[in-house]
């Protein structure tokens, strides 16, 4: 065995870093923008699952990602290509699949705190 130390990779060496310095290397590397003075994101777990049980689970996971989108940018953009690029898929499974389910949620209000 050798007596050099051991280099941590990836999750372990994230893990070992302060949540202080975990959002300073997101925040230089452009993925994170901050909105306000906090980088939470509460969910209200029972209402969340109540408003999206009609959602696939496809469905669900792209309207999780825009309002966290939401939370730490703003409001959402009016792009069909950048909202499939935060919802994690292809322009046309946006188009076609999720969008005409998840933004009238968006402008009903219910989960995003609008109203």
């Amino acid at each position: 065995m050798s007596d050099a130390p051991q280099r941590k990779g990836g999750l372990a060496r994230a893990a070992s870093l302060s949540p202080e310095r975990r959002s300073e290397i997101a925040r230089k590397a452009g993925s994170v923008k901050r909105k306000g003075k906090s980088d939470c994101f509460y969910v209200n777990i029972p209402k969340f699952l109540f408003e999206t049980m009609h959602l696939t689970a496809e469905q669900s996971g792209a309207y999780f990602l825009l309002l966290m989108y939401q939370t730490m940018v703003g409001p959402l953009p009016d792009d069909p290509v950048r909202l499939a690029t935060i919802t994690k898929c292809s322009v046309q499974t946006w188009s076609s699949d999720l969008a005409p389910v998840i933004l009238p949620l968006f402008a009903e209000g219910s989960l995003n705190g609008q109203k």
